[in-house]
């Protein structure tokens, strides 16, 4: 195996752990929508290279996702618990959302006033 093929191997791994932790932690704070813009952002913010469309082959076969597009990342409901159509537990994801957009673009302009 040619050295640049491990170290491509190996990137390709530690890109697909951090995705995955993401992922977890969106599911563990009960979101069932994830923007595909705020783990592109998150990702770059750790210094993946990765971009909205990029990301769909990570996200297409994860455990973690139903579907995914270019826009948003729809995350597989919890084994015996339905999607549920209350309009309180639609306003907490969409909350938890904009609190982790506001985060990553905090991270951006401490790294950019860094820079």
């Amino acid at each position: 195996m040619k050295f640049v093929e491990i170290l491509i191997e190996g990137y390709s791994q530690e890109i697909e752990s951090d995705l995955q932790d993401m992922l977890a932690a969106a599911k563990s704070r009960g979101m069932q929508n994830v923007p595909t813009e705020l783990l592109v952002g998150q990702l770059v913010s750790m210094g993946h290279n990765v971009n909205n469309n990029s990301i769909m082959m990570l996200l297409n076969g994860n455990p973690f996702v139903q579907t995914a597009s270019p826009d948003q990342v729809n995350l597989k409901p919890d084994d015996g618990a339905g999607v549920s159509g209350d309009a309180e537990a639609e306003q907490d994801s969409e909350e938890k959302v904009s609190q982790m957009a506001q985060q990553t673009a905090d991270s951006s302009i401490q790294q950019d006033d860094i820079a």
